[in-house]
């Protein structure tokens, strides 16, 4: 979530929507649990780390659950993802990077070990 799309994105919303309505929007936005955006805009100072601890706990991620519904977010967004697959897509992207000598054989060993876990990558050939 780059700095300037938080705030562009932020200083777009109509003056009556509160933080509580950014942080679902934001969430819904960049496809990101609230937890990841209250990090975020710490981060960017737009809360304090006391806001964030309080913005963080279970009863105030309930609040933007309930939210997400107001607004008409679905409230997938919160649920964890259990599919640890990565994509094929990215085999191919990582290993024609490396061929056109945009990233070093050491990243390209480091990403390789960090995906050769997921079972896509079990059947491939190594490189």
């Amino acid at each position: 979530m780059p700095r300037w799309g938080i705030k562009m994105y932020c200083d777009s919303l109509p003056q009556h929507f509160d933080l509580t309505d950014a942080i679902a929007l934001l969430s819904d936005y960049y496809e990101v649990p609230s937890k990841t955006i209250i990090l975020r805009l710490e981060e960017e100072e737009y809360i304090t780390a006391k806001e964030k601890e309080e913005f963080l706990l279970d009863s105030a991620v309930a609040i933007y659950d309930e939210r997400r519904k107001e607004l008409g977010l679905h409230a997938t967004m919160q649920e964890p993802t259990y599919d640890r697959n990565g994509s094929l897509s990215f085999y191919a992207i990582l290993r024609k990077n490396l061929d056109g000598d945009r990233i070093s054989r050491g990243k390209f060993d480091e990403l390789y070990r960090l995906l050769d876990s997921m079972s896509f990558l079990n059947s491939l050939p190594a490189p």
